[in-house]
């Protein structure tokens, strides 16, 4: 319920700026790349919503956190990606064709701050974790050299 508010607030505004200051629109071609941003950003947010990973599943390539991490990692972007949502069409509407290649900055700028926001939020707990799983997996090879020299 409070994304719908925030969500037609600010899309109220940014109407309201329409009708008001209509000498101001400047629809061009590259407006579709901020309509591109939008979409780009709708779909991370619906994949964002129910987001799931296996405890214990990982690849080389994948995240150094756990599922639990993992979740509220998606949370934290999810959160500022719909924070970013509705400002987009600023640039849909507004601004000059080389402002509206900004768009795409504005969706990094978002992104990033939902990564950085999890780090600063949660930064402590996973630097633990991850101590007590090298310190776990220093014991257990201490073992395994006792075992060999017995």
């Amino acid at each position: 319920m409070k994304w719908l508010i925030y969500h037609v607030a600010s899309i109220t505004v940014e109407l309201l700026c329409v009708v008001m200051l209509p000498q101001y629109i400047r629809i061009t071609s590259l407006s579709l790349v901020p309509i591109a941003m939008i979409l780009l950003t709708i779909l991370q947010v619906c994949l964002f919503k129910d987001s799931q990973q296996e405890e214990g599943f990982s690849t080389a390539y994948g995240s150094d956190l756990n599922a639990q991490e993992q979740h509220t990692w998606t949370q934290d972007m999810r959160f500022f990606l719909m924070l970013s949502l509705p400002w987009q069409f600023a640039f849909v509407m507004f601004f000059h064709s080389p402002v509206k290649l900004l768009s795409c900055l504005w969706y990094l700028a978002f992104f990033m701050a939902g990564s950085i926001a999890f780090r600063v939020k949660h930064g402590k707990q996973i630097g633990k974790r991850k101590q007590a799983q090298h310190d776990e997996l220093e014991k257990q090879r201490k073992r395994e050299e006792l075992g060999k020299w017995k």
